[in-house]
Formats: structure tokens, C-alpha cells, sequence
């Protein structure tokens, strides 16, 4: 059910660019546990539905966004220091700074414009 929440709200909105965070998903979904989306997300983002691809970005005291590839985060996370991606300096509990959002796949993206169902 909750995927096919998240299938019909990329049908429906496939001409905007779809930035689609936890929160969003949330709301869209209506549900009511963490658990439950996040196996959903887990399941769309994976190598057998392959829906969604996972992305990250970086917030900063500006409240600029800044889009970060996976291995700068993969990085990040492993050792434990993250640079400003434009000012090159560390930053103190980036954890808190980068977000995890999601895209529709291409082929995903394709078939909603072509009006295929999802």
C-alpha cells in the first residue's frame, strides 16, 4: 500500500522535479509508522524495483544546499570528517547536516510521461 502511495504521487507529479524526502513521503503515505516507510523505501531503492535512486545533500549555515555525491558521504561516515564541499572547511557535526532524499529512476520517470501505469 505504501508503495503504491509513492507510485501514484510520482504519476500524478512526474512534471515537477521531484525532490522527495522522509517527510514528504511521510505526509504523501499517510503513515503512521517510521518502520513501515522506511521498508518501503528500502524496497523502491533497491536492485529488484529499482524506483528510486538515493541521494544526499548538505545543508549549511546559510542554509544552502549542496548536493554530495554517495562516496563523499560513504566517506564521511567512515571517518569521521566531512570539508564544506565549496569553502573546503571541516564541519562539526555534519551528520546533522546531510539529508537523504529521493529521485525516480529514468526508466521510472519515462514511463510516467509516456503515461504508462506504475
Amino acid at each position: 500500500m505504501i508503495c503504491r502511495s509513492i507510485l501514484k504521487y510520482i504519476q500524478v507529479n512526474h512534471q515537477r522535479r521531484l525532490h522527495l524526502t522522509y517527510g514528504l513521503l511521510r505526509r504523501e503515505t499517510g503513515t503512521s509508522t517510521s518502520t513501515e516507510l522506511w521498508e518501503a523505501i528500502a524496497f523502491l531503492t533497491g536492485d529488484r524495483a529499482h524506483v528510486l535512486e538515493t541521494n544526499f545533500e548538505f545543508i549549511d549555515d546559510e542554509n544552502e544546499y549542496h548536493p554530495l555525491l554517495k562516496s563523499d558521504v560513504v566517506q564521511a561516515r567512515r571517518t569521521g570528517v566531512f570539508y564544506h564541499p565549496v569553502t573546503g572547511e571541516k564541519v562539526e557535526r555534519f551528520e546533522e547536516s546531510i539529508l537523504a532524499y529521493f529521485t525516480p529512476t529514468a526508466y521510472v520517470l519515462e514511463r510516467a510521461v509516456r503515461g504508462d501505469e506504475l
